[in-house]
């Protein structure tokens, strides 16, 4: 009799094995992976016509600012990334008193860090973690699925990822997710749509961070990339195709009238 009952128990096992790792796969959107597309040489950029950047010693108003992340090396297991904030200062603030930028003045901030690109830590060039990068998450998850988006020692943040339509690209629009405020293309996990990049309540971005920049204001487009984000997925165009149709089947229409017309009078 046990003989006979190994094999179903067997295969009970197997299913129950089965169902426990994809439902951890499932749930569970941290990865101890790097990304597939992560490698030397990639690089965003986002553009913002108008921003508002808060300093040690004031703010600064600018447009046309392009920040960027570029990663310059890479080990398989710790990226080395340049971060650059350019544009044009239009003012600056100090205090209570202001001063109008009377000529052009450029605008460039630049830091270099250090990431680990599976767990998203940041770290400084001296080696100090400063914190967990939003510029890319963990790609597809499934709507409701939790997602780390702050991992420091005694302080750790996650919230679900909501599937939404499409953002903007450069690559055309693409399925995209949310968490909390930050919008990401759902085949890449990239950052794809900011309103200022700064971070999530008190935790700041740490890139933002290493430009020793406070917080930063103004809602940011994604306007270049070398990431592959996969095809775009462009919605379909109905009215589009209804036009592209509308003038044949018109014509066979008025064929049809102008047959039975002649077919009519013919009997008269």
């Amino acid at each position: 009799m046990m003989k006979h009952n190994h094999p179903h128990i067997l295969a009970a096992g197997m299913l129950l094995a089965i169902f426990l790792t994809s439902t951890y796969v499932t749930c569970h959107a941290d990865s101890t992976f790097a990304p597939t597309w992560f490698k030397e040489g990639i690089y965003a950029e986002y553009t913002f016509e108008n921003l508002n950047i808060f300093v040690v010693d004031g703010s600064i108003k600018a447009q046309n600012a392009i920040f960027r992340w570029e990663c310059t090396n890479y080990n398989n297991t710790t990226a080395k990334l340049n971060i650059t904030l350019n544009g044009t200062q239009t003012e600056r603030f100090y205090g209570d008193s202001s001063a109008t930028v009377t000529k052009i003045t450029p605008l460039l901030l630049s830091a270099q860090l250090y990431v680990d690109p599976a767990s998203r830590a940041v770290y400084c060039v001296n080696g100090t973690h400063i914190g967990t990068t939003h510029l890319w998450l963990p790609a597809n998850p499934t709507d409701g699925e939790n997602i780390t988006i702050w991992n420091m020692p005694q302080d750790k943040i996650t919230q679900p990822a909501t599937i939404i339509g499409h953002t903007a690209t450069p690559q055309g629009p693409q399925k995209s997710f949310r968490v909390g405020l930050l919008y990401h293309d759902l085949d890449t996990g990239l950052m794809t749509l900011t309103s200022g990049i700064t971070g999530i309540t008190d935790r700041k971005e740490p890139t933002v961070d290493a430009l020793e920049v406070y917080t930063i204001t103004g809602n940011g487009k994604f306007a270049a990339t070398n990431i592959d984000l996969g095809p775009s997925d462009e919605p379909f165009n109905w009215q589009g195709v209804l036009q592209l149709i509308a003038l044949p089947v018109a014509a066979v229409l008025i064929l049809i009238g102008v047959y039975w017309r002649r077919k009519r009078y013919k009997r008269q």
